[in-house]
């Protein structure tokens, strides 16, 4: 399954959405901060995307990752440490719809996220 972006004017706005698909689903939403996520402690952004997986994997939840621009923003994508390499964001969904999970990432930047899916072919759902 292919990631699904979600933007709006605000997160507020985003969240409010992302709780109405919710009660649309058949499994459970599970939800992560990506600033958690992508931690600057080297080595902790791997465990932490393992940790989410061993959540969401045996619940057959869905894993919406919140506030993500910063994922896809050239140049800042997700730099853990100095030193450390740049999350690859086409490895975490790879990882996480290896096992199944289907992956929403909320952005806030309406641009970016028509551009991200333009390039990727992933659904863009707009909050209103």
């Amino acid at each position: 399954m292919l990631p699904i972006l979600m933007t709006g004017e605000t997160y507020a706005a985003i969240a409010k959405a992302a709780d109405r698909l919710e009660t649309t689903m058949d499994n459970p939403l599970y939800r992560v901060a990506a600033d958690w996520l992508n931690s600057p402690n080297p080595g902790t952004t791997s465990e932490r995307i393992e940790q989410q997986i061993s959540y969401a994997a045996p619940a057959k939840a869905s894993l919406l990752i919140e506030e993500a621009d910063a994922f896809f923003a050239p140049r800042q994508q997700a730099q853990t440490a100095p030193g450390e390499p740049l999350v690859d964001i086409h490895m975490l969904v790879k990882r996480f719809t290896d096992e199944d999970i289907p992956v929403i990432f909320t952005i806030k930047d309406e641009a970016l996220a028509k551009r991200i899916s333009d390039e990727t072919g992933w659904t863009l759902k707009i909050a209103g």
